[in-house]
């Protein structure tokens, strides 16, 4: 189980991987060719990738750095991602390589010398191994395995206060994406986390597998207490803090169960210990289907303005069957709306749960209605200005249409009722004007022109969500409501 799930996160040792490939040579010359080349790899990365975009803005006559906008992404910021990525995917490969020089134990009863893991031939700590120990070894530790965290915390720490610049949040953001902004160096923690891991994968065979055992599931509960006592993911995505603290205890529930396998067990356990078996391999492939089918389902969301992925849910969404809702049905269904928070850059949702989505419209609008009549009753400055605004409106859209304004009212109540309307005739109270800014208020904010739009009070802005309906959004406080702000 651990070679499987060690086959996907060191991806790069087994694409890099030369032993079937190379015949004549001892294991140990190979083992010591392979350090020499995994230590050169890094910097190697670094020149191709250096190379390969320069050459690219040299044919392309695109500027290396100069910036148009704050927004743009220059070659400059593109190269720095490119290796940003790669490092970040060799860098555990790397670690397990540099520990690897200093894997040795003792063969047979000779407690005097130790061998290469790799090679038992082969002496530890002489000759050319501790050559090999300390020019290639040791330094790999220094650049790679102390050096690349700390050169990521050095950058993050000077852009701790420009997070959400874009520039730093292109370059950099595989490293602080996700976490809360006081935890922006969480991902260096995570580093550490894995060295702890490949060290004892490296040394732990030297121990024997009781000691290597109950010292893993030491570090493994260390792993999960740091873990919970952090919380470093921002809170809407308490998700990935769950799924983060869920891999580390399915880590240390494996690692619990092999100890019933290690001891001698009577034949009568037989049946549990199959049992055992199989629960641990549907825990760890539940774990990972669950993994891929949160990762899929993220990169869908932030993709859905992808023209493959609208046709297939379009495809999708044509092969449900249309549910008709039963009269009479108490059951409640729950409905939820995608608001874009223009301060935050990511969609909030709103849940409101109704009777069924057909109604859902309708009591929206009563709502509304409701609200703005109290609204009418409680006035300030601004709800005088916008009242007095609102009447000017009403009154030229019916002189303008040559509507009778008094259609509403009972003939016998209306003196001035003669067919059609003019100026003169165009006399109403306040009592009558209130009534016809209550009927209108809701189609002039909506469907008006930008003069006729209502003025609202300060730091509130009025947006649309998906379904075309307007809310309104303060800037300062970032609170979002369909009713129209009174202060």
């Amino acid at each position: 189980m651990f070679d499987f799930q060690g086959a996907i996160s060191t991806a790069g040792e087994h694409i890099l991987n030369p032993d079937c490939s190379v015949r004549g040579i001892s294991a140990a010359d190979l083992f010591f060719a392979k350090q020499i080349a995994y230590a050169l790899t890094p910097p190697a990365l670094g020149l191709i990738i250096f190379a390969l975009w320069r050459t690219y803005a040299a044919c392309r006559g695109i500027s290396w750095s100069d910036r148009a906008t704050v927004s743009t992404h220059t070659i400059k910021d593109k190269m720095i991602v490119t290796l940003c990525v790669l490092l970040y995917f060799f860098w555990p490969t790397s670690l397990k390589q540099a520990f690897g020089m200093f894997s040795c134990r003792f063969v047979g009863s000779n407690r005097d010398k130790m061998y290469l893991m790799a090679d038992f031939e082969e002496p530890c700590f002489e000759g050319r191994h501790a050559i090999y120990a300390i020019f290639v070894g040791a330094s790999q530790i220094i650049l790679y395995a102390l050096g690349l965290p700390l050169l990521v915390f050095v950058f993050l720490w000077r852009h701790r206060n420009e997070l959400n610049k874009p520039v730093v949040r292109f370059r950099y953001g595989l490293f602080f994406a996700g976490f809360r902004k006081k935890k922006y160096y969480w991902e260096c923690i995570v580093a550490l986390r894995k060295e702890s891991t490949v060290i004892l994968a490296v040394f732990g065979p030297q121990l024997g597998v009781a000691m290597l055992a109950h010292v893993a599931l030491f570090v493994f509960i260390i792993q999960i207490l740091i873990q919970l006592i952090g919380h470093p993911y921002d809170p809407l995505l308490t998700k990935l803090q769950m799924l983060d603290v869920t891999s580390i205890c399915i880590c240390w529930f494996t690692m619990w169960s092999g100890f019933f396998f290690y001891s001698p067990r009577p034949e009568s356990q037989k049946s549990a210990l199959i049992f055992l078996t199989m629960l641990v391999v549907l825990i760890n492939v539940a774990h990972m289907v669950y993994l891929l089918y949160s990762m899929c389902s993220a990169a869908c969301i932030e993709n859905q303005d992808n023209v493959v992925l609208k046709k297939i849910l379009s495809q999708r969404n044509s092969m449900k069957p249309l549910g008709s809702v039963k009269q009479g049905s108490k059951r409640k269904m729950l409905k939820t709306r995608h608001i874009q928070n223009p301060s935050l850059g990511i969609g909030i949702e709103m849940a409101s749960i109704n009777e069924s989505s057909t109604t859902q419209k309708k009591k929206t609008k009563k709502r509304r209605r409701k609200t703005d009549q109290i609204q009418l009753h409680t006035k300030s400055a601004a709800q005088t200005k916008r009242s007095d605004r609102l009447k000017d409106v009403i009154r030229r859209q019916h002189l303008e249409k040559n509507v009778d304004v008094f259609g509403m009212y009972d003939v016998g109540c209306n003196p001035l009722y003669a067919g059609s309307v003019t100026n003169e005739t165009l006399e109403i109270d306040n009592n009558e004007t209130e009534t016809l800014q209550m009927n209108s208020i809701i189609n002039i904010s909506t469907n008006g022109t930008d003069n006729d739009k209502i003025e609202l009070p300060p730091d509130w802005e009025e947006l649309k969500d998906e379904d075309g309906d307007i809310y309104y959004w303060n800037v300062e406080t970032n609170v979002t409501q369909y009713e129209i702000p009174i202060e």
